[in-house]
């Protein structure tokens, strides 16, 4: 697995440079479907939901900077002097990000040099000579020299894909076993500066690929009695209703009349819930130590 960061895949990132600008475009990229011909990337002091990137790590430990419209950020050509977004990305298209070793905090990388080889030759993005933010399409330039230090953060509440790092179970493993951060496999590294990142920035993560199924969910929604009733049985004064889809799946339908409260007001007994969802709280309880772990 190739360096990130501690950037997941596609997530939500602003760009600012060292006096405070961000990068934005040169209008809302929503609106141009993201490659209109007059757009162009530009500087501006405040942001903006509009003006943050989607920022993708590639196979081969490069990125894609897209716009809100879905628009790649791209030189004009070969010989480029200005900047400009594609639909489409091709492999001069991507960019490399260079940390600065000063730059750290909390062991996370903060600000960046964003290169692109094209021609043979390296292409920067920075921020003009000057520059004040006025949203102008001069503000941002192309150099053949590492001119800018971007600041690159999180905007976002990320979404963070365990299945690509492996099974939870295997990361807990390689994490007991070798507890210093430098012990563990490159994998797992990537894995820790994701959580951190996630945490330091925004606070918060969502994760997916966790290998926990969804009968907690089904099974929650169920005992509330939100399913769809299969039949419904109500005391005289509405007290009781009982959803005779669970009671079925449990297999006390045949236990819950109108004169029993069992498993009415949408209960079940501790046993058979435990039964039903011992499996993924097992699942649920890995996951979450695992992470705890980290």
């Amino acid at each position: 697995m190739n360096e990130c960061f501690g950037f997941p895949n596609g997530a939500a990132v602003s760009l600012m440079t060292e006096s405070g600008l961000y990068l934005s475009t040169t209008s809302d990229a929503r609106t141009q479907h993201g490659v209109s011909a007059g757009l162009s990337p530009t500087l501006r002091p405040h942001r903006q939901d509009w003006e943050t990137w989607r920022l993708s790590c590639l196979g081969d430990g490069s990125y894609a900077l897209q716009n809100r419209g879905h628009g790649y950020l791209s030189p004009i050509n070969a010989d480029a002097d200005r900047w400009t977004f594609r639909a489409h990305i091709q492999a001069w298209e991507t960019f490399h990000l260079e940390p600065e070793p000063s730059s750290m905090e909390a062991g996370l990388a903060t600000r960046f040099t964003v290169r692109t080889v094209i021609g043979g030759g390296d292409l920067f993005l920075s921020a003009a000579r000057g520059a004040s933010g006025d949203g102008g399409a001069a503000q941002v330039v192309v150099t053949r020299e590492p001119v800018t230090w971007w600041r690159v953060r999180l905007v976002e509440v990320p979404l963070i894909n365990l299945a690509s790092f492996g099974r939870v179970e295997a990361l807990h493993g390689e994490f007991s076993r070798r507890p210093h951060f430098l012990g563990i496999n490159r994998r797992t590294q990537q894995l820790v500066r994701t959580l951190l990142r996630a945490m330091v920035e925004i606070g918060a993560f969502y994760v997916v690929g966790h290998g926990v199924g969804n009968d907690l969910f089904d099974v929650v929604r169920a005992t509330a009695g939100e399913q769809p009733y299969q039949a419904d049985a109500e005391s005289k004064d509405g007290e009781f209703k009982t959803n005779y889809g669970l009671a079925e799946r449990t297999g006390l339908a045949s236990k819950c009349t109108i004169k029993t409260e069992f498993p009415c007001r949408a209960t079940i007994p501790p046993p058979v819930w435990g039964e039903l969802v011992s499996e993924t709280f097992s699942a649920l309880e890995r996951l979450l130590g695992g992470l705890l772990h980290f």
